[in-house]
């Protein structure tokens, strides 16, 4: 159940509770929308709410994975927490838990779960953009690749547990092969996007091509 706004008479006190609903309210309005939205800030001074800036930029953590051309996948913005407490962990980028950032893609690439990128806010779009488009991958893939042809390509990450498919596909072009090889099924590869087309290419191969069948 989403909390319930309520008014306040001048000079009342504002709860923790009061704030919060606030704050997600206007992060509700902020991600519907297709402008920045506002921003509340809370200080000595009162809770005042002001225009979110139109473009910024904002270090975000993909919590699921982006596809090319998708634009509703959710993220979280990282602070650094900085200190000399022995105990912090190694790594200092926190969740600024300052609820989602909803993300797209505008360079038909593929982001990981867990992938840190810099993003800027596109207030026409009401979504943030990676910036750094540049992007290669591991992969298997999943058919034979043809010279001079393309191929469907598992996109596998590296995690605590292992190695493991992503549960994202992309399409790879030849780059390697002679007329008249092939990559067999199953050959694990590195996949790189090309900006200026914005297609997928393969660069390096675990295997050594065959000879096309007849």
């Amino acid at each position: 159940m989403e909390p319930t706004l309520r008014k306040l008479a001048p000079g009342a006190h504002v709860s923790a509770a009061d704030y919060n609903a606030l704050v997600e309210a206007l992060e509700r309005t902020r991600l519907a929308g297709a402008q920045a939205g506002l921003e509340v800030h809370r200080s000595a001074l009162g809770t005042v709410l002001s225009p979110a800036a139109g473009a910024k930029l904002e270090l975000l953590e993909l919590t699921e994975a982006l596809e090319a051309h998708e634009r509703d996948t959710e993220g979280k913005r990282l602070l650094y927490k900085s200190g000399v407490d022995v105990e912090e962990p190694e790594d200092k980028w926190i969740d600024a838990d300052g609820g989602p950032r909803r993300l797209a893609d505008a360079q038909g690439a593929a982001y990981l779960p867990g992938e840190r990128r810099l993003c800027f806010f596109h207030p026409a779009a009401g979504r943030f953009v990676p910036v750094d488009t540049y992007q290669w991958h591991l992969g298997v893939l999943d058919e034979p690749l043809p010279a001079g042809a393309s191929a469907t390509v598992s996109l596998w990450q590296l995690h605590d547990a292992g190695i493991s498919d992503a549960g994202l596909d992309v399409t790879a072009y030849d780059w390697l092969l002679d007329e008249g090889q092939q990559l067999p099924e199953g050959t694990r590869v590195v996949v790189q996007l090309l900006a200026h087309s914005r297609k997928w290419i393969v660069t390096q191969a675990g295997g050594c091509p065959v000879d096309t069948e007849e």
